[in-house]
Parts: C-alpha cells; structure tokens; sequence
C-alpha cells in the first residue's frame, strides 16, 4: 500500500538502527525510498522528507525484525520515536527527551 507524503515542507531526520538480523542494505534501500537519504555511519542516516515521524517509522519497522532496534529523530520538530528497546530504556529515553 504506498503512501503519499504529506505536501508540507520536508523534515530533517536522523535514523538509528541497530541490526541483528536485517540486512543494511535492504534496511539503506528503505530509507532512501523515503525522501533524500545519506549514510553517515554503518547503521546511522540522514533523511529529508516530507513524509511525517509516524509515518517514517511505521514504513521502516516493516524491513526489520523482532531483535532490531530503531530510533528516530525529527530534528525540526524535536521529535524522538523508536522500537525494540527494553522499559528501562525507554523510560531513560522518555526521560532525556523530556529534560
């Protein structure tokens, strides 16, 4: 089901992926189907797009499994989602994003 990106002005995003069992390539190839994309580590990228945090996350965790984990932030909008962090994680995360 392909999704229109929103008409509104691109975003910047950061993309964090820690990746046990999916490929980096296939994982790469997602993200730049995205917007403009640009690797800035092995598993860390750089996206402008005009697609929303939700809507970036939702189409990325789709390429990953279980074991993966993924962060990312709106830079713009300083915004943070991620998945497949353990409670104590994500409750020091809420806790950064909140100071």
């Amino acid at each position: 089901m392909p999704v229109e990106p929103l008409a509104a002005k691109s975003s910047r995003y950061v993309i964090i992926a820690q990746l046990r069992l999916t490929s980096t390539q296939i994982f790469a190839e997602a993200i730049s189907r995205l917007g403009t994309a640009y690797g800035i580590a092995d598993s860390a990228w750089i996206l402008a797009s005009t697609y929303t945090l939700a809507t970036i996350h939702n189409l990325l965790i789709q390429s990953l499994r279980p074991s993966d984990q993924l962060f990312i932030v709106d830079i713009a909008r300083d915004r943070a989602s991620w998945t497949s962090y353990g409670p104590s994680d994500e409750a020091r995360i809420r806790h950064m994003w909140a100071i």
